[in-house]
């Protein structure tokens, strides 16, 4: 489900109408049986970081950085299934490990499989990443 707003758009707008058309694309989601809204592109941008969508509906709301995490997770546990591969058994490497997409990927991939790598351009950020990484793998 989409809003139907360009990039353009919702930055120009009234922050109010913005809210609106995006509270309604929430409200019909809601009807059709969404159980969570994730906030993309600049829908999370505009305003206050989805708090006042979050304010008018019934369901959860996140933004971009919560659910692209959990879309990549579900992708590579998909993936792994669809491939027959058991990612308990597996090397994983995550590449972007200090940001903080890579690194939260990292933490929630860390106890699913049997070794991590992670891969930043800073090696002195890597080290900087929870211990939670370090001592599951």
């Amino acid at each position: 489900m989409a809003c139907p707003f360009t990039a353009r758009q919702m930055v120009y707008l009234p922050p109010q109408t913005a809210y609106k058309k995006i509270v309604q694309t929430g409200r019909l989601a809601q009807r059709l049986g969404a159980r969570i809204l994730g906030l993309g592109a600049f829908t999370s941008v505009v305003g206050d970081g989805g708090v006042t969508v979050a304010q008018r509906l019934n369901i959860p709301v996140t933004t971009g950085h919560s659910l692209t995490v959990a879309i990549v997770i579900e992708a590579l546990v998909e993936a792994a299934h669809c491939r027959g591969i058991r990612p308990e058994l597996t090397t994983t490497a995550v590449v972007g490990a200090t940001g903080s997409i890579g690194s939260a990927c990292a933490e929630l991939l860390a106890p699913m499989v049997a070794e991590l790598v992670l891969i930043g351009r800073r090696e002195s950020r890597l080290a900087l990443q929870p211990a939670s990484i370090w001592t599951t793998c």
